[in-house]
């Protein structure tokens, strides 16, 4: 079970994106990708980590 820490960026409509940062598992992090681009998760809320939105507004997720 090891943890990994990323970094989520969010865009807000304006100059500037909001960031946060959590900490998921390894394994959810393999399947980020394919949770994020399928349309049928598109407009709902999602969980990643602690951090619940919905995958449309996501702009980029970094490893740290």
């Amino acid at each position: 079970m090891k943890i990994i820490k990323i970094r989520i960026f969010i865009n807000t409509g304006s100059f500037t994106m909001a960031t946060f940062d959590t900490e998921i598992f390894a394994e959810t992090f393999k399947n980020l990708t394919s949770i994020l681009n399928d349309d049928k998760y598109k407009y709902k809320f999602v969980k990643i980590g602690d951090v619940i939105i919905k995958p449309v507004e996501i702009t980029r997720i970094i490893k740290l």
